[in-house]
């Protein structure tokens, strides 16, 4: 089973990596506490807090979104963003996530726009 909260340490561990990618890629440094654009049934497509983007993301303790993509992206301003993106899958148990031994649905792709 897992938690909510352990969804948010899943969350964090993931923006983490893709902040690593993103700074390895780019050559620029990466804000660990960014931003999080999420594209969600449930959400509007609209920057939110860490905390926010676990709400709209978390379904519950034995339904999961199969894949979330996540990779950082830059904005104008300098603000760096985790673009978050479910797939089009229906939701599935933790164990068939994109990868339940390490990040469960957090796939780690590299944005072309930072």
């Amino acid at each position: 089973m897992v938690t909510k909260e352990d969804f948010g340490k899943l969350l964090r561990s993931a923006i983490s990596r893709a902040s690593t990618i993103a700074e390895l890629s780019s050559k620029y440094p990466v804000n660990y506490d960014v931003l999080c654009r999420v594209s969600a049934p449930s959400s509007t497509y609209k920057l939110v807090l860490q905390a926010e983007a676990v709400d709209l993301l978390y379904i519950s303790s034995d339904r999961f979104f199969k894949i979330i993509d996540t990779a950082i992206i830059r904005c104008e301003g300098g603000v760096d963003i985790a673009f978050l993106r479910v797939s089009g899958h229906a939701p599935v148990i933790f164990s068939e996530t994109w990868d339940p031994l390490d990040l469960g649905p957090f796939k780690q792709i590299e944005s072309d726009t930072h």
